[in-house]
């Protein structure tokens, strides 16, 4: 029996999902892989039938990022859970190299792979891959009775693996939007547990979001993070502004001149949104179900 399990959620991952599983089975080694579809209506299901992967289905309403993730847990054996999401597609030693840093140190409680950008993602979406997901590992940690900043913290199931006996006392926050990953991560810090990050296990995965999706990305993220404490102090404005400086020197620096305009605007969605999200309990109901389709559905539809 393998030790290794993966675990994949969908939703109308569409034809490229083809792509994803033929690039999970191409890794060496034995694993098992379970899909867990909350309600695909395109070829999704059709895709995972050609496969040998286990697949399980849940209602659309009982989709949640940490809870689903919780099940697909208790759905596996191995002791190393991989997750991986509909649209990041696996390179090659992608998944011998993710499991490596938990293999050589017992000390790690959980590691996440690279992102490498599409051939379609925009300029500000490679900036950001290649800032946060760099060609530099990094094994993290923090002292006793100290709370991890923002940057330890940070931490994602687009591709990632963790330890079983971890998550038995410490599973994924089912009370959040999103970033479940880096709630998960705060407090697997806190218990005294070494976060890595695996740079030589790579996906290929970005987001073609415009401004209305990159808002309201941003607003869940925010909605998320206020929940808990770490959240204190996150992204202030200061950051930002440095963020933004170095995103426009970088498609300045590149050729991306023209898309200035778009940058500026682009930067006040997500801060907008990351803020709004903050403060959302200040928010009349009305306002929340425009904002926010997750957040619609978690409250009030499921």
């Amino acid at each position: 029996m393998s030790d290794v399990s993966i675990v994949i959620p969908t939703k109308n991952a569409g034809p490229t999902f083809s792509d994803v599983l033929e690039a999970v089975y191409a890794q060496p080694g034995e694993y098992d892989v379970l899909v867990i579809d909350s309600g695909s209506t395109d070829e999704t299901l059709d895709i995972v039938s050609d496969f040998p992967a286990r697949l399980l289905t849940i209602p659309s309403a009982e989709f949640d990022h940490g809870g689903t993730r919780n099940l697909g847990i208790t759905e596996t054996s191995g002791q190393f859970i991989v997750f991986l999401t509909q649209d990041a597609t696996p390179l090659d030693g992608w998944l011998t190299e993710l499991i490596a840093p938990l293999r050589e140190d017992s000390d790690i409680a959980g590691a996440y792979s690279r992102q490498l950008p599409r051939p379609t993602a925009t300029p500000m979406k490679r900036h950001f891959l290649a800032e946060f997901y760099s060609d530099s590992s990094e094994t993290r940690s923090i002292a006793t009775n100290r709370s991890p900043a923002r940057t330890e913290v940070f931490f994602s199931n687009v591709s990632s693996v963790i330890r079983r006996s971890v998550w038995e006392n410490h599973p994924f926050p089912t009370d959040c939007i999103m970033s479940e990953d880096q709630l998960w991560a705060w407090d697997v810090l806190q218990a005294g547990w070494k976060l890595r990050y695996q740079a030589s296990s790579r996906v290929h995965h970005s987001h073609d979001e415009g401004i209305k999706q990159i808002f309201k990305r941003y607003f869940d993220s925010g909605a998320s993070l206020s929940q808990r404490e770490f959240a204190t102090g996150d992204h202030d404005l200061s950051e930002m502004i440095r963020y933004q400086l170095r995103e426009l020197q970088y498609l300045w620096e590149h050729g991306y001149i023209h898309w200035l305009p778009y940058a500026l605007l682009y930067s006040a969605s997500k801060f907008s949104g990351l803020q709004l999200g903050k403060n959302h309990e200040r928010l009349p109901e009305r306002l929340l179900k425009r904002l926010s389709d997750t957040l619609s559905r978690k409250r009030w539809d499921g």
